[in-house]
């Protein structure tokens, strides 16, 4: 019997030392995701936001895709940038528009302005889907420009075309050599600004891919820390590493969308992240 209890308790004390070897891994982790958090955020949303951390992928920290116009400039700085060079653009033609009497220009790009300042209150917000009336707007206004262009292409090229091509186009309505310069030089001007408008069009769209990241990364987080309070919460009686210990949590970005959830069983974490537009 002495010797049965003193295997056992050899047993015991090896075990209580892996438990103890295992407690310092979790302290060791948690240590890591403790200085992970505190770190400077590069890309962070909000002014002086550290929550997410160094964590996300756009920054200098991690350059993956932090090179958005020159040097190290970060996604968010260049994308607020754009947002409010163009919005100062577009006020502009407003004004001018207005010098010349015409409402429905002044209208229209007085629109525009107000959707750029959408994605700077985006920014501030961390919300991705402010960013999506720029985007559309940008998509077609792409895609008449190319319309256009290629209208010019073939004033350029085909005396006929250019004997239609409407007046408020810049052009005259009967051919000549002076029509001829213009739609060339109107190319010019147009597949400059085309190639100017889809750099900074890119801009805005990894802005908003970045911003999306830094919220799915947040929930994340957000996941985590549930499932450990839900371990932490468990029954006095519930085994937490054996037996049926199982929980179960939702983690909700908005109303009517499912970010992510996590699935204890047996005091193993089985967490699940699709993307932010699954819906319930």
């Amino acid at each position: 019997m002495d010797n049965k209890s003193v295997a056992t308790n050899k047993a015991s004390v090896a075990t209580n030392k892996a438990s103890v070897a295992n407690n310092k891994a979790s302290v060791a982790n948690n240590n890591e995701s403790v200085a992970i958090n505190k770190s400077p955020t590069t890309t962070g949303c909000g002014s002086g936001s550290n929550e997410i951390g160094a964590i996300n992928k756009y920054g200098p920290n991690n350059n993956k895709s932090g090179r958005t116009c020159c040097g190290d400039v970060s996604i968010e700085t260049g994308t607020k940038v754009v947002a409010i060079v163009s919005c100062v653009f577009y006020m502009g033609l407003a004004l001018f528009a207005l010098y010349y009497n015409s409402i429905v220009y002044v209208i229209a790009y007085t629109l525009i302005a107000c959707v750029c300042l959408l994605i700077i209150f985006g920014l501030k917000e961390c919300n991705p889907w402010l960013f999506l009336p720029y985007l559309i707007l940008g998509a077609i206004h792409l895609i008449d420009r190319l319309f256009f262009c290629f209208s010019l292409l073939k004033c350029a090229t085909q005396k006929e075309r250019a004997r239609k091509l409407p007046a408020w186009y810049g052009v005259e309505a009967n051919y000549s050599e002076s029509a001829h310069n213009s739609c060339l030089s109107l190319l010019i001007g147009l597949v400059m600004g085309i190639a100017f408008f889809v750099w900074t069009y890119s801009i805005i769209f990894r802005g908003f891919l970045a911003v999306k990241e830094l919220v799915a990364q947040h929930w994340s987080l957000h996941a985590t820390r549930l499932q450990a309070q839900c371990l932490a919460r468990s029954p006095p009686g519930l085994p937490r590493h054996t037996g049926t210990a199982r929980v179960q949590r939702r983690v909700w970005q908005m109303p009517g969308r499912l970010l992510g959830s996590i699935d204890v069983t047996n005091g193993v974490m089985k967490q699940s992240m699709p993307t932010l537009t699954t819906k319930i």
